[in-house]
């Protein structure tokens, strides 16, 4: 019960810090022409609540996948863990023994911190989203044995962002301009195959998939408010089975 409680606060810990990092990215620059606290902060306080209700559809999306294979699922920010830095080594004896100079970080916000530095650097023009990222709390079946296979898997992080997709899809109905900004970015940098990401979990997990939705979410950001929405989706499934196809026999296949 306390181990349980314990991961649910660490949960909402790293979501409102995730929700309000990303509030400080998008809403860093209101786009006005000269600058006034309170069209700041009203801008700030709407772009809050539009990351919010982002990150609260990503986080129950993929709860809701991970509940259909028995497990899950938690948002947590991206970083970095265990950063041991060593400047000096003295050795004490003949076993391989060093007296180190240095210093150890347990945790590193790492993509916070890009966020942050490129935001300021395009002095809000620049949105770097990969700040967070979704971890299976695996749980183990009936005789203490775990089993998911690895394409289920994807398929929990895949869920999450199609939801995400969805909701870019409902903000664009809606004539929501920035809801449909944060959703996109938010997308498109969780796309990126490297560390903990989620395109990293799709890409390794499962590569067809990964090469479908890529294909999928970049062709539906570009089309959509261009060409009728369910033309959109029709262009988007033809081109993203196409590809996913030519990469099958191509190159998996092989």
């Amino acid at each position: 019960m306390k181990k349980g409680l314990l991961k649910w606060s660490e949960e909402l810990r790293d979501s409102i810090w995730v929700i309000v990092i990303l509030a400080i990215i998008f809403g860093f620059n209101d786009s006005s022409e000269v600058f006034t606290w309170g069209a700041w902060l009203s801008n700030l306080l709407r772009v809050l609540v539009l990351c919010a209700i982002t990150i609260f559809v990503h986080v129950v999306c993929a709860k809701l996948a991970a509940n259909h294979f028995d497990q899950k699922a938690e948002l947590r920010i991206w970083g970095i863990n265990r950063l041991k830095f060593r400047f000096l080594g003295t050795r004490v004896n003949k076993e391989v023994k060093w007296n180190i100079l240095g210093f150890k970080i347990n945790y590193l916000p790492f993509g916070a911190m890009i966020g942050f530095l490129l935001t300021l650097m395009s002095m809000g023009t620049f949105y770097f989203t990969a700040i967070s990222t979704i971890v299976i709390d695996k749980i183990n079946r009936i005789g203490g044995e775990f089993y998911l296979r690895e394409k289920n898997e994807a398929l929990i992080y895949f869920w999450s962002l199609v939801g995400n997709l969805g909701l870019v899809a409902l903000f664009g109905l809606l004539g929501i301009t920035q809801g449909v900004a944060i959703g996109s970015y938010f997308v498109l940098w969780n796309l990126l195959p490297i560390s903990d990401l989620l395109g990293a979990k799709i890409f390794f997990n499962n590569r067809i998939l990964y090469v479908f939705f890529l294909v999928f979410s970049l062709l539906f950001l570009l089309l959509f408010g261009l060409v009728n929405i369910f033309w959109t989706i029709i262009i988007c499934l033809f081109f993203a089975f196409m590809l996913a196809l030519w990469y099958f026999f191509k190159i998996e296949y092989k």
